[in-house]
């Protein structure tokens, strides 16, 4: 993408196309809206038609170029059509892809059958893979081409609360390259796999299609939503105590809205971010900033610190030892400790 030098230019996508997949409800919807009030003409697909033009009905009444297409992603042949129609409105050209589309199943690894594993992947992570590869030459053809795919917390964190391993370890454990080979596979989730595979995928491929894509003139970034306010979040937290625990440690004290990742996304679509590229960003939190989670590890910390403490004599003790001149060596400090030298010390390391 070029330098643009106005600084208006450079903050609009006047004169862009973008496709967003999943974007009748929820963050895709909030993601549409974003992009075209901000100058882009946007193509957005869902699987049903009812949500899809109402969409389009709303958006359209606010002056907003958007115009939609029934497809379920997870299907190839859905795919490739989708693909052909964007390339006949645009004109063989696409500025900007947005792989927002996503499902996931919550349920503990050892339930979800192969279905569930395929209808998940498929949707979350070769959908994503798949619809870049079409995607590639209109948005080489734009020379302003950029691509974010929608991933999730879920892929660097594991919720005990939240069982969807093959989701989250999709949006992050295969190391793809644009031939769709993996060449490496890891899971650190716990329960919940199937949520976890194809969004931690998704990661990895976003970073590997920004460096081999770069000489093309094609950005790729990935945004990882934390806790959004949408109707499948709403309807697990309803009566759910351990959901409502991790969402109270959320460094903003609140849940997150559409519009929070609806706005990342437009910026890194803009001239502005035309040097950001292969980045998977954490919105709302990530796996190195939570609240509270400190004092949730300090806890036992003090109380084995407490349980060493009460096992040494007091200090004043041992300090008019030290004071006397009297070099305490470890046998002195092995009887002081009444035996139990070995938790005082591991206490003091820790």
């Amino acid at each position: 993408m070029a330098t643009t030098s106005s600084k208006n230019e450079r903050w609009s996508l006047a004169g862009a196309t973008a496709l967003v997949t999943g974007g009748s409800k929820g963050i895709g919807r909030a993601i549409v809206e974003e992009l075209a009030s901000l100058g882009a003409t946007v193509h957005t697909c869902a699987r049903t038609e009812a949500p899809l033009n109402r969409c389009r009905e709303e958006l359209t009444a606010k002056g907003l170029a958007v115009t939609v297409s029934v497809c379920d992603v997870s299907l190839r042949a859905d795919r490739e059509a989708l693909a052909g129609t964007v390339r006949e409105l645009f004109g063989g050209k696409l500025s900007i892809l947005v792989n927002c589309a996503g499902m996931s199943f919550l349920k503990p690894a050892v339930e979800l059958t192969p279905d569930d594993c395929s209808q998940v992947m498929g949707m979350n992570f070769e959908s994503c893979f798949h619809l870049s590869q079409l995607a590639y030459p209109l948005l080489k053809a734009s020379q302003r081409g950029c691509i974010v795919n929608i991933s999730s917390i879920a892929s660097v964190v594991a919720f005990c609360s939240l069982p969807n391993a093959v989701y989250s370890a999709a949006k992050d454990c295969s190391c793809l390259n644009s031939a769709g080979r993996a060449t490496v596979v890891r899971n650190r989730g716990n329960r919940g796999m199937q949520g976890r595979v194809e969004r931690r995928a998704m990661n990895q491929v976003t970073r590997n299609l920004a460096a081999e894509w770069a000489n093309d003139g094609i950005r790729v970034n990935c945004v990882a939503p934390g806790f959004i306010r949408t109707p499948l979040l709403s309807e697990f937290v309803e009566g759910n105590e351990l959901g409502r625990a991790e969402f109270s440690r959320v460094p903003m004290g609140r849940l997150g809205e559409p519009e929070d990742i609806a706005s990342l996304v437009a910026f890194l679509s803009m001239p502005a971010s035309s040097y950001i590229t292969g980045r998977d960003d954490s919105v709302g939190h990530s796996n190195r900033c939570w609240k509270q989670s400190l004092g949730m590890v300090a806890f036992p910390l003090a109380a084995l610190l407490k349980e060493a403490s009460s096992s040494l004599p007091p200090l004043n003790s041992v300090g008019k030892q030290w004071h006397q001149g009297q070099d305490v060596d470890r046998s002195d400090r092995l009887a002081l400790a009444n035996g139990k030298d070995k938790v005082a010390k591991g206490a003091h390391h820790i």
